[in-house]
């Protein structure tokens, strides 16, 4: 299990619209759960109450600063990200760093963090004011109880609010920059090596940069948002990917129009989307360079909206605005998501997996959307059917085809809201064997939901092709599990009716392991 903070965002907080515990390190944390193959729970706690779980082993994990102080309890995983510690003072003061500490002041900070013991040691004179959270810690700065609030800078960041608290700001220089790592308990050495294991499989696919993409909407380190509180001068920018993107789409149909065309009247439906699988190299290309482009103003526009949202008494029109601009956002940010998925080339590496597990565990990280859309999942595969695969791959697969059985079962709005489910009785069956004739792992993958029109039966896969409403699907999930099979040298086909639901057959070719059960 995985404690931590309750209350720091964007790094970890409970949301408060939604109950959830979410943020960078938890968007983290189930990576690296997919990554291992293993269930980790996250719980959320006051800061205090996380560390004292883990001492008491409660808890296994949970990401820190490592010092002696700490070093006496736990034992620590390689490091995770870099964290830069900010401080907050009253606007009138004109100093910086050294001349605030060289006083005698009062320093709001979290109790139980880091901070703690290094303004002990390198600030005595300063009095620390320990909080709950860094939130509390600015309520007694612009109350004026305190003098200044430290703590982590993306925490700071998040809770300045220039156009509440005009009287406040942040000092230019940090504090101090260290590397974060996950400590475990002294009992644990086998967890860390496994921990350390995922954590090395991460950073060579440079999960982390596109989880901060997610929350930050840029690769490079944390930067604080600029100053504006103009809700027009933000729609404006919120069209701005939109046109950026247009026009690369535009631009890579444009180019294949020719190629898709020419093949479309020649081959037939097998043999068409076979020749698709050449393309998407040049497609990768050019959406990773327009990816970093769009993801700048992106993270301007969802920073500011945040800030405007939550700091003016906004009447129902601006309000309104607003919505359509995070709205905005997020479709851009999906989108962007499936061009990288897209462009992504899985390694060769096959690995001897016990297929049962590895899907239930992939199952397992969507569970809390089929129990809210009350779903059922029916799962058919044998314990003992391991076979060598390329797990990279798979996953892109199941996770494209289960999205993909989640939407046909139910029933969006016109902005992409969903509503409810499509039927009564929603059900997802996934069928698992081997086919020693051949010999193939067979994967079958259905649904009850909507169902398909036959005629579209020979584009589904093409890229950009999609039969969801507006707002819902960007046309590049199939193609991706297409891609991915077609890399395994292997076969996907469907069999779908209006009303009935949608049955995807794939078949890879595998080398059978005869000795295992």
């Amino acid at each position: 299990m995985y404690a931590a903070d309750q209350n720091a965002p964007p790094l970890r907080f409970v949301d408060k619209s939604d109950g959830q515990y979410k943020g960078v390190v938890i968007d983290y944390i189930s990576q690296l759960s997919l990554e291992l193959g293993i269930n980790i729970d996250t719980k959320p706690l006051p800061w205090e109450n996380a560390i004292e779980s883990l001492k008491s082993g409660e808890s296994q994990m949970c990401d820190m600063f490592s010092n002696e102080e700490r070093a006496q309890h736990f034992i620590f995983t390689k490091p995770i990200y870099n964290l830069r510690a900010a401080v907050a003072v009253n606007s009138s003061y004109s100093g910086g760093i050294r001349e605030i500490f060289s006083r005698n002041i009062r320093l709001a900070t979290q109790k139980g963090d880091y901070l703690n013991s290094y303004m002990i040691k390198n600030y005595p004179n300063v009095e620390l004011v320990y909080t709950q959270d860094i939130e509390s810690a600015f309520e007694l700065l612009s109350k004026g109880r305190v003098d200044a609030v430290a703590g982590d800078e993306p925490v700071i960041l998040y809770f300045h609010d220039p156009l509440k608290n005009p009287n406040i700001r942040i000092l230019d220089n940090t504090l101090y920059e260290n590397t974060v790592v996950f400590a475990l308990p002294k009992n644990e050495p086998v967890l860390l090596s496994i921990l350390n294991k995922g954590i090395d499989s991460i950073n060579s696919k440079r999960q982390l940069e596109k989880i901060q993409q997610k929350w930050f909407g840029i690769s490079a380190p944390i930067t604080r948002p600029e100053k504006n509180n103009s809700v027009a001068k933000y729609a404006f920018f919120a069209t701005i990917p939109f046109l950026i993107l247009s026009m690369a789409v535009l631009y890579i149909n444009a180019s294949l129009k020719e190629q898709v065309i020419a093949y479309a009247e020649k081959e037939k439906f097998h043999e068409r989307l076979s020749l698709q699988a050449n393309k998407m190299a040049a497609i990768g290309e050019l959406a990773s360079g327009i990816a970093h482009e769009i993801r700048n103003p992106l993270g301007i526009i969802r920073t500011q909206s945040f800030i405007i949202r939550s700091s003016l008494d906004t009447c129902e029109p601006t309000v309104k605005s607003l919505e359509y601009i995070d709205n905005a956002v997020e479709r851009a940010s999906k989108t962007i998501d499936n061009l990288l998925n897209f462009s992504k080339i899985s390694g060769e590496t096959t690995e001897r997996t016990n297929m049962r597990t590895f899907i239930e565990n992939i199952v397992s990280l969507e569970r809390e959307i089929l129990t809210k859309r009350n779903i059922v999942m029916e799962f058919n595969c044998n314990s003992y059917t391991i076979v060598p695969i390329n797990q990279e791959a798979m996953k892109h697969i199941l996770i494209n085809l289960f999205s993909n059985a989640v939407d046909a079962l139910c029933v969006y709005d016109s902005n992409g809201k969903y509503v409810r489910n499509l039927n009564d009785s929603p059900k997802i069956t996934v069928e698992v064997y081997i086919n020693k004739e051949e010999p193939s792992l067979m994967i079958n993958f259905s649904d009850n939901g909507i169902g398909m029109d036959k005629k579209y039966s020979d584009q589904i896969f093409n890229p950009f092709f999609t039969t969801k409403g507006p707002n819902k699907g960007t046309g590049l999930g199939l193609y991706i599990v297409y891609s991915e099979i077609s890399k395994l040298n292997g076969k996907i086909w469907l069999e779908s009716e209006l009303d009935k639901g949608t049955t995807f057959f794939v078949s890879i070719p595998i080398k059978l392991i005869t000795h295992e059960k």
